[in-house]
């Protein structure tokens, strides 16, 4: 049995033997064959592997390039920031609420003012007016540190923005006197430029850059509705000789305004008036003995005023026609011109915030 087994074992080698030897280009066709389907899959590895690495230098070239052109842009954008713009990353900051106005406040239009006790009253704001100041005014200042005193004060002090040049830093503060700077530092806010830059520049800067306004670079077209309406009531009652005698803060709570274009001079006798010209505004004070005002903003530099009576008490006004008639002429014809009073913004502004259309 084993001698048979031996035999098959010895017939099967021989006759596979025989099938190598009748047919041997088989084999080394099919080597030759796997051999270049090898090769073949290895040069298309390698070209891919090529083209990988070719695509991924070209991506880092492209990276770098612009990483490059990102910090380029960026150190240009740092380099020219202007007050405004600093002021503006500043009062981004949150924590300077408690005061100073924020930038939520400017875009909201609107802030909350702290008096005394304490109470609060809602003020109306469009734009963060900083006024120069003199680095004498409080001791330790240099002329390398620019001082700017804001307008519009959240609390019942002077509101403060330092840059300081040397250090890179702003200052957010406050102050009730001639307060030396060390004392600024201590009881404000300092914010690192830089660190306010990496932070807070983005595209929203714009909207409050634009809003914070340098009062020496403003001119009468920066000036809104509110303060021309402030400013045609100083301009009548106050002169260059006089000017100094108004009074920081108004003694009125609010001066309301209308639009009398076109209107009958004499409401009680409209048949025997004449109209006011157009762009005639009048405005009055809370009770008849603060005055009325009737003007027209000429955009020159000037207003004119009508001398339109606050309340008709002569009868004649409502039962003589013709003296209606030829006193309203002549209010027309004897109308005043006067220069545009030159007062301080910041003065102005306490009169700009109690101005109310007479809807109020």
């Amino acid at each position: 049995m084993r001698f048979l087994l031996t035999l098959c074992l010895l017939t099967l080698t021989l006759s596979a033997c025989s099938q190598s030897e009748e047919n041997p280009g088989d084999v080394v066709v099919e080597r030759k064959n796997n051999s270049e389907q090898d090769k073949q899959i290895a040069d298309e590895k390698k070209d891919k592997d090529d083209k990988n690495n070719k695509d991924n230098e070209n991506n880092k070239k492209t990276d770098m390039k612009k990483d490059t052109e990102d910090k380029s842009k960026e150190k240009q954008s740092y380099e020219n920031l202007t007050v405004n713009d600093i002021v503006a990353m500043a009062i981004k900051e949150d924590s300077i609420s408690d005061i100073s106005i924020t930038a939520d406040d400017l875009l909201s239009g609107s802030f909350e003012h702290i008096g005394v006790g304490p109470t609060t009253s809602v003020h109306k704001i469009d734009r963060l007016l900083l006024s120069p100041m003199d680095y004498h005014t409080h001791p330790g200042l240099t002329k390398n540190q620019k001082i700017y005193a804001v307008s519009q004060r959240k609390i019942n002090a002077v509101s403060i923005i330092i840059i300081d040049e040397e250090t890179n830093e702003i200052i957010i503060t406050v102050s009730q006197y001639p307060a030396p700077y060390e004392e600024l530092r201590e009881i404000g806010y300092v914010f690192n430029i830089k660190d306010l830059f990496e932070k807070h520049y983005d595209d929203d800067l714009e909207k409050i850059s634009q809003k914070v306004v340098l009062a020496d670079e403003m001119t009468y077209e920066d000036y809104s509705k509110e303060d021309i309406i402030a400013l045609a009531w100083l301009t009548y009652h106050y002169s260059d000789e006089t000017i100094d005698s108004i009074p920081t803060e108004p003694t009125m709570p609010y001066l309301t305004y209308s639009d009398k274009s076109n209107e009958p001079l004499n409401p009680y006798n409209e048949d025997s008036t004449v109209p006011l010209p157009e762009g005639t505004t009048v405005i009055l004070g809370e009770v008849l003995a603060d005055g009325q005002v009737t003007f027209i903003d000429n955009k020159d530099g000037t207003f004119t005023y009508y001398l339109v009576p606050s309340h008709f008490h002569d009868l004649r006004w409502l039962d003589d026609d013709d003296y209606s008639l030829n006193e309203s002429k002549k209010i027309i014809n004897e109308a005043k011109v006067l220069p545009i009073l030159e007062v301080p913004y910041d003065i102005l502004q306490n009169y700009s915030n109690i101005v109310k259309p007479s809807e109020y």
